[in-house]
């Protein structure tokens, strides 16, 4: 029974440490917050996370627009223009900076300082340079490229899901009539 305990008690003593390393604390060779904030200057976070806000912005306003006038044809067009100014006006003041805060620690949780510095090298050299410059296209394109063979794809599941839906129904026994 005493060696049991012990054995416990020691083997919480090699444990917790380790799951609380895991949990928030970046490791001993982690790279430093200004070692990922100057990986995130060059590798030009901040405008692809802009880039990105603003594509989304556009989208969710066709969207929206699209979805208000399917539901409801007769919604005035000024109140829609109010709601869409809203929206608008929620991604123009998105806390850009807050959120790359936010990613410092994960960051440092992911990468040593060693492969920071090999990033930051890497994506300081021309072929780095062009890399980034190329990569909203590169999502763009890629997403567009696909998306075909995506939609066939769910358009195959979607017929599957319907047609498991029917076998259910009909396997559900008749609702009894009442009393």
């Amino acid at each position: 029974m005493k060696q049991r305990i012990v054995t416990t008690v020691a083997l919480l003593s090699l444990c917790v440490p380790a799951l609380r390393g895991q949990q928030s604390e970046p490791a001993s060779d982690a790279a430093s917050r200004e070692d990922v904030r100057k990986l995130m200057e060059v590798m030009q976070v901040r405008s692809q996370m802009q880039h990105m806000i603003d594509q989304m912005s556009q989208q969710a306003r066709t969207v929206g627009r699209e979805q208000v006038r399917s539901r409801y044809p007769n919604f005035p067009e000024e109140t829609l223009a109010k709601l869409e100014a809203l929206q608008e006006q929620m991604y123009k003041e998105m806390p850009i900076d807050g959120m790359l805060e936010d990613i410092v620690p994960v960051y440092q949780r992911h990468f040593s300082k060693a492969d920071v510095n090999a990033m930051i090298a890497f994506y300081s050299t021309p072929t780095g340079k062009k890399l980034l410059q190329a990569m909203p296209s590169l999502a763009s394109e890629s997403m567009q490229a696909g998306s075909a063979r995506m939609q066939s794809h769910m358009q195959s599941y979607a017929q599957k899901a319907q047609t498991l839906i029917q076998e259910l129904r009909q396997q559900q026994p008749a609702p009894s009539s009442p009393r």
